[in-house]
């Protein structure tokens, strides 16, 4: 549409120029004020067009015209642009690089990222992570001095009084303690000025901002903030330490590694912001990723390794591992019994299980067929190399487990 958008409109005829307030001079202790770099910059555009125009009323010779024409093309593009390996660099007088237009608004120190988009909030925290594989995927480990300061306004009712009770008199150094009281008129008490804290009543309706504690439902994020899985809500485990603790299966979502990585921390101030949290932005209910309509979320490193070794055809265990290794498994079945094992040698008290039954012990109620890229085609039940995954009614027949069943992949467990 000519109309809206001319082409003719992508030729610079006028040059906006900001006004003082967006480039104030630098001053330095002891010197003179200097000129901004874009002021700097718009008094070499301003002598530049008018040598131009002098040389253009003059009829001077027409290689010295074009010339200045391409020192006032190289002038406004490093303007804008003054980054790039191709083109010359502007320089001040003293060789320092000129800052350009697109260099004050790009980048994570620019005022887009820097300043615009981020904003101060309360009840938040933000700390190094670290890998923790003992603790589930919708969990995260949280430090117990942030722990004894993010707090949640629990409103006093019969049912949970004598609870509340007991964390303003456990008081705000003591974990699991409590911070302020909140009356019903709006009156707000601190703990930790208050000496008798065991002869306070507390009245309906009033409010104990609560230290937090396990099981507490927390948002989770990663800057930067690119799709909605690099904010997820959480379950706080409250753990020694100083650092945030994370399931390395959930570092997809957030693109986090442990060299080194933040994250920030939000606790909910209220009981429709918990629920939402819970139904809406818990991990297990982000594993899809509406972009690939595929899970985001799957088995990684260890847990990946662990899985193919369990499943391998001459991976067996005694009663004592399969024991272990059943108080390990959060149930995913009405009950958990053990299985009879595969192999019985009565004569030599042998009595093995394999790693497949292990692994049927916490898979659900599903069938699943997959068959691998390497799977031989002559052999349509069972492959000699075990290529071929069957899941009948929750219980792995054959099949050894790989990324593309247990990972990240489409059509995988996850």
């Amino acid at each position: 549409d000519p109309e809206r958008s001319h082409p003719k409109w992508m030729i610079l005829t006028i040059l906006p120029v900001p006004p003082p307030h967006v480039r104030p001079p630098v001053r330095v202790e002891g010197l003179n004020p200097s000129p901004d770099d874009v002021t700097h910059h718009l008094g070499n555009l301003v002598r530049c067009n008018n040598a131009l125009l002098r040389m253009k009323e003059s009829n001077q010779q027409q290689t010295a015209v074009k010339e200045q024409l391409a020192l006032l093309q190289w002038t406004v593009t490093t303007y804008f642009i003054n980054d790039k390996p191709s083109i010359q660099r502007a320089v001040t007088r003293n060789n320092k690089v000129i800052k350009s237009i697109s260099q004050r608004l790009k980048g994570k120190e620019g005022h887009i990222r820097g300043h615009l988009s981020g904003k101060r909030v309360d009840f938040s925290a933000r700390s190094v992570i670290s890998p923790d594989p003992s603790i589930r995927i919708d969990q995260v480990g949280v430090p117990k001095h942030i722990a004894k300061i993010l707090t949640f306004p629990e409103v006093v009712t019969q049912r949970n009084r004598e609870e509340l009770a007991q964390l303003v008199q456990n008081g705000p150094d003591k974990l699991e303690g409590a911070n302020y009281v909140i009356n019903p008129q709006g009156v707000k008490f601190s703990l930790s000025r208050t000496t008798e804290r065991s002869t306070m009543h507390l009245d309906d309706n009033s409010i104990v901002e609560r230290h937090l504690k396990d099981n507490d439902i927390v948002i989770f994020n990663r800057q930067p903030s690119l799709h909605k899985m690099s904010m997820m809500g959480h379950h706080a485990v409250i753990m020694r330490g100083s650092t945030f603790r994370l399931n390395l299966s959930v570092t997809t979502p957030y693109n986090a590694d442990f060299d080194g990585d933040e994250m920030n921390l939000h606790v909910p101030q209220s009981q429709q912001a918990r629920a939402e949290v819970k139904h809406i932005m818990l991990v297990p209910n982000q594993i899809i990723s509406p972009q690939k309509n595929g899970p985001i979320i799957g088995l990684v490193q260890d847990s990946l390794l662990g899985c193919r070794l369990l499943t391998l055809k001459n991976t067996f265990l005694n009663r004592n591992e399969m024991m272990n290794l059943m108080m390990c498994i959060i149930h995913t079945k009405k009950n958990i019994v053990l299985p009879p094992p595969c192999i019985i040698i009565p004569q030599k008290n042998i009595y093995l299980w394999s790693g497949k039954q292990v692994f049927s012990l916490f898979l659900p109620y599903i069938n699943y067929d997959f068959q691998a890229d390497t799977c031989d085609k002559e052999w349509e039940w069972m492959p000699p190399k075990d290529t071929r995954v069957i899941i009948r009614d929750g219980n792995l027949l054959a099949g050894i487990l790989d990324k593309k069943t247990v990972g990240q992949s489409e059509k995988s467990l996850a």
